[in-house]
């Protein structure tokens, strides 16, 4: 947990690390911003960038509620768009997409689905930058395991159950 809102049975439960930002913003507020703005200039600045990332059969448009309500809470949202298929369709290109979005900024990586075993490997790629990873149902690899593999261990995975190796 690193300085935000945790909602508790429907409250809001501000961390210290939020509180000290809070009285500093307060204290430094001036040109006519309120504290609260202040304060949410100065978390959106400490604030990694949350970068989120679709899973295999999807596109970054699965992300467009989500991201949506982030941006609106405050923070940088970045939602690339993974190749799709042929020869593009690989996990080098699905890295390289993930860092190229991201640049050269801190960020939290958000992989849903196949979407973890992406962020997993582009996490070992940015060490410096990836400051947290975050696994929406996503598949958390051993190194080297393929999303196949995983699938076939999930008794109760869709995917392990109807995805086939002959398959693409």
């Amino acid at each position: 947990h690193h300085g935000h809102a945790v909602e508790t049975r429907g409250h809001a439960r501000w961390s210290d690390t939020d509180r000290a930002w809070a009285s500093r913003s307060a204290l430094q507020a001036v040109g006519g911003h309120a504290p609260a703005e202040a304060f949410l200039a100065a978390r959106a600045q400490a604030a990694p960038v949350l970068v989120l990332v679709h899973g295999a059969w999807m596109g970054a448009a699965v992300w467009q509620r989500t991201a949506t309500l982030l941006r609106d809470a405050g923070h940088e949202v970045l939602v690339p768009d993974l190749p799709a298929q042929g020869g593009d369709a690989t996990l080098a290109r699905y890295v390289a997409a993930v860092r190229e979005a991201a640049g050269a900024r801190e960020v939290v990586l958000v992989g849903h689905s196949f979407g973890g075993i992406v962020i997993s490997a582009a996490a070992e790629a940015m060490p410096g930058q990836a400051r947290g990873l975050v696994f929406v149902a996503g598949y958390v690899p051993r190194d080297g395991e393929s999303a196949y593999a995983l699938s076939q261990r999930d008794p109760e995975s869709l995917v392990g159950r109807y995805w086939r190796q002959e398959d693409p």
